[in-house]
């Protein structure tokens, strides 16, 4: 069984597809890859622009079975300015959210968008996707997410500023358009946990 950090009940494990592909973007240190992956034939992609959790994570999993991407996902390519939160580098973040009294110092990233990485894979069984507050416009700007990905968990954040943010129902709205069929497994006043699965999935797994 997988250790108990992982976040089971966010993947269908039938779904799934042996080996299989993940796709973790704000993969830190792999708290989520490295469960994922326990006992299972899998690659992992994953995609973390602060350097220092990249080493960390390479130095726990082998190379053979992860990729990384060292850049921040965003909604095109080239660079922008990413920030760093020391007293809690899970809030990493391209965008200025609303971290009251929190310190931040700012770094350069390279950036790369979620189209560009699946241009480069045949098919991803599992998106999961905690990126602070890009997640909106990443999602919202894919035009390859019902062709290339079988199931998406997504954590939405609210504290974003003007034009960042949709309502968690349009987002789904969105999926919908590329094929998905999703709803919210956990809602809290700062977070929305979607998940979202793609209609031909079961055609993908069978054929």
């Amino acid at each position: 069984m997988p250790p108990r950090l992982f976040k089971s009940q966010y993947v269908d494990f039938d779904l799934l597809r042996e080996p299989c592909v993940l796709l973790d973007a704000g993969s830190r240190i792999g708290e989520f890859t490295i469960p994922f992956l326990w006992g299972r034939t899998a690659h992992a992609i994953c995609v973390e622009p602060y350097p220092p959790a990249n080493r960390t994570l390479q130095s726990l999993v082998p190379e053979s079975v992860v990729t990384v991407i060292e850049k921040a996902l965003w909604t095109h390519g080239g660079g922008s300015n990413f920030r760093i939160y020391e007293d809690n580098l899970e809030a990493n973040s391209l965008l200025p959210m609303n971290r009251q009294g929190k310190q931040c110092r700012n770094m350069y990233t390279p950036t790369i968008t979620l189209d560009e990485i699946l241009a480069g894979e045949e098919w991803v069984d599992f998106l999961k996707m905690d990126i602070e507050g890009a997640e909106f416009a990443v999602l919202s700007t894919s035009e390859s997410l019902g062709e290339k990905v079988g199931q998406i968990a997504v954590e939405l954040h609210y504290n974003l500023p003007d034009g960042f943010t949709m309502p968690p129902e349009e987002l789904l709205d969105v999926l919908a358009g590329q094929g998905f069929e999703g709803f919210f497994k956990k809602r809290t006043v700062q977070h929305t946990l979607l998940w979202a699965g793609n209609k031909k999935i079961k055609n993908k797994i069978s054929g």
